[in-house]
């Protein structure tokens, strides 16, 4: 990973409204959205259980199968806003010629896989009931599948992209720093993971490697009863980017690495790496 840049929700807007794409059909965005996953609906295989013991690995890669060096932007959001995230993706995609990963393109849904094991091990006899222990166990379990998963997508994808919302950002009173909060335990496991991953120079961006190449639910639950905890998220080394740049550098034809050169210069990151180039 190299750059840290944020957008707003509302910046995001700007710029999908103003562009004229009426040729841009829901049906197209949803089979974009869609082509990164797997046909297999399935989140196990007996024939990864040998001598009672699971081949992790092996599960984690059926249900949040990697893409190293395939994906540029890691776009980190709250799934309340995911249609919108997808038209962005896909929007940046057609105009720019670099790919968006967006987990949820790509990964299924880590409850079902929870769901899986909890109905093995954590079922009572008579079907009726789980155990808590043994559900908090196989929690930690997929959990822990899904975060470093997600370590290793962002690590390699050149740019993480945050999108601040209503649904992922707030400000509570009681942070003395008045800093942004998150109630999402998903945005802050990402906003902490970029927060000590150390940036890595994209080799296209060396001034003697400048190629033209890319960096590579149990039971019936109360839906109005939800446990919120509050987590700070430090955007300090966050570079802001808006609607207007994204169509100026539009307005330019900027392509794959133009444009993240383009996005990088206007934003402010490549002052940090100036050194190098003297």
């Amino acid at each position: 990973m190299f750059a840290k840049l944020n957008i707003s929700i509302n910046e995001v807007r700007k710029f999908i409204n103003a562009l004229d794409r009426s040729d841009i059909r829901q049906r197209d965005i949803d089979e974009y959205f869609n082509s990164g996953k797997r046909t297999s609906k399935r989140v196990i295989d007996d024939s990864l259980l040998k001598n009672n013991v699971w081949d992790g690995d092996s599960v984690r890669e059926m249900n949040f199968p990697l893409q190293l060096g395939v994906r540029h932007i890691f776009i980190s959001h709250s799934h309340d806003d995911i249609e919108e995230v997808k038209k962005f993706a896909y929007i940046i995609e057609q105009e720019f010629g670099v790919s968006c990963f967006v987990d949820s393109m790509v990964w299924e849904n880590m409850t079902d896989l929870l769901k899986a094991f909890d109905n093995i091990y954590s079922l009572s006899t008579d079907g009726k009931s789980y155990s808590y222990k043994k559900c908090n166990y196989s929690s930690a379990h997929v959990h822990t599948m899904l975060a470093t998963a997600l370590l290793e997508m962002i690590n390699d994808c050149e740019c993480f992209l945050f999108i601040g919302s209503k649904n992922s950002t707030l400000k509570l009173n009681y942070f003395k720093d008045h800093s942004d909060a998150t109630l999402s335990p998903w945005i802050y496991e990402e906003n902490t993971f970029v927060k000590f991953i150390k940036p890595i120079i994209p080799e296209w961006l060396l001034p003697q490697r400048r190629l033209n190449m890319f960096s590579g639910g149990i039971g019936r639950l109360d839906e109005d009863k939800r446990l919120n905890i509050a987590y700070k998220l430090d955007m300090s080394t966050f570079h802001a980017i808006s609607a207007e740049l994204l169509l100026d550098l539009d307005n330019k034809e900027l392509w794959g690495t133009d444009f993240l050169y383009r996005l990088y210069e206007s934003s402010g990151i490549l002052q940090q790496i100036e050194p190098l180039f003297d």
